[in-house]
């Protein structure tokens, strides 16, 4: 959606490269704090990136 390279997003989150490149390798909830994980997803919510929940169905992005 947001064709950002990991350095792209690395320089707008403030997280380095190799952390973005550790949690990119798994395919389930990665072993991540919560901070970091609020700082991607403020970063992306910044960005136009919005998280959807259904009460059925996967979770979801989409554009806001």
């Amino acid at each position: 959606m947001l064709n950002w390279s990991v350095k792209q997003l690395a320089e707008r989150s403030g997280l380095s490269c190799a952390v973005i490149r550790r949690l990119e390798e798994y395919n389930d909830t990665p072993p991540a704090s919560d901070d970091l994980l609020q700082t991607l997803w403020i970063t992306f919510a910044g960005a136009g990136i919005e998280f959807t929940f259904p009460l059925v169905g996967k979770p979801g992005v989409r554009p806001q």
